[in-house]
Formats: C-alpha cells, structure tokens, sequence
C-alpha cells in the first residue's frame, strides 16, 4: 500500500472536529486558517 500524504475530512464543526482529534485520539494540530465559511486545520496523525 502507498503512503498516504494528504487526506481531506469535511467536518461540520471545526472546533469539535480539531477537539477530537486533538484531545481524544491525541493527534497535533497543524496549520490553520480561520476564515468563514473557509476554514481549515492541518491535523498530524
């Protein structure tokens, strides 16, 4: 299998989303652009 670089995960509530992944599966948070209704976070697994 190759490696996997880049994966996109629609949330529908970007804080929540970066809190589970963050928080609960103990990821870190990457990038970020708070910018309405074009927001997005870089989540490092």
């Amino acid at each position: 299998m190759a490696h996997t670089f880049h994966l996109a995960i629609p949330a529908g509530d970007l804080h929540n989303a970066i809190y589970f992944y963050c928080s609960v599966l103990g990821c870190t948070k990457g990038n970020m652009e708070i910018n309405p209704p074009d927001s997005w976070c870089d989540i490092n697994f």
